[in-house]
């Protein structure tokens, strides 16, 4: 009895090394896509910061004009993945407690929808909605910066005058794009710390990566689950759970 409870022993002791051996090896791969990607725009706006401040005085209103709407947009895309590092690291540690109430599903979708507008305007899209008057159980902050990020994430992939769906039956919650979809082997690897999938959309917009693995975190959080189908050319669909009242 005392050798079988210690070859137990030695086998889940030797499980545990495994495991902690692949979650640092994890964890290392993504903290280096993550300082990669923090890296670029940093870069570019101090680039851009000392190109401006030098040339000041020999730059015409329109030069000026430009160069600091690329830096806007440098430092909105380098505080978006540092938002998304920031909560998914709180997630690790515990320090995210979900404050489940009542909501309407319209409504956290028109908000979602909103804070969109101006990207999918941009790209001329249109956002088509199907929701049925139903009321959920979630965190709002949480499940709307789920929703934020596949919004994104459709309009990033969905070509110009292009179209989004948004639609739920009361049990699930799907937004689905009409773009350049992936391959299976790319789904596989969607949602997983160790594998950086990060192309560009349509327009050549950029991205770290980052949303769709913070959206698995924070819908495990809730008790949820997304899951995608996709294929290449016919655009993709992510789905999550919803907890009903």
């Amino acid at each position: 009895t005392i050798r079988l409870r210690e070859r137990k022993l030695r086998r889940e002791k030797a499980e545990l090394e495994q495991a902690v051996t692949h979650k640092t090896e994890e964890l290392r791969d993504f903290f280096s896509i993550v300082a990669h990607d923090v890296k670029g725009p940093v870069v570019g706006l101090k680039t851009l910061s000392e190109t401006l401040s030098a040339n000041i005085g020999t730059l015409d209103r329109a030069s000026v004009r430009i160069a600091v709407e690329q830096m806007a947009k440098s430092s909105e895309r380098t505080a978006e993945m540092l938002d998304s590092i920031l909560l998914w690291a709180l997630s690790q540690k515990g320090m995210i407690n979900p404050e489940k109430k009542k909501y309407k599903l319209r409504d956290l979708v028109n908000e979602a929808i909103g804070s969109e507008e101006s990207q999918s305007a941009a790209k001329g899209l249109k956002i088509v909605t199907q929701i049925p008057d139903c009321e959920i159980i979630t965190d709002r902050n949480l499940f709307l910066t789920v929703l934020r990020n596949l919004l994104t994430n459709a309009i990033k992939f969905t070509r110009e005058n292009g179209s989004v769906r948004v639609e739920s039956d009361g049990k699930v919650f799907s937004v689905c794009d009409s773009g350049v979809g992936m391959s299976e082997e790319a789904t596989r690897k969607l949602f997983r710390l160790d594998s950086k999938i990060s192309t560009p959309g349509t327009s050549g917009e950029k991205g770290s990566g980052l949303g769709l693995i913070l959206c698995k975190e924070l819908l495990y959080r809730l008790g949820e689950t997304i899951t995608v189908e996709s294929a290449p050319g016919k655009g993709s669909k992510f789905t999550i759970s919803l907890n009903r009242v």
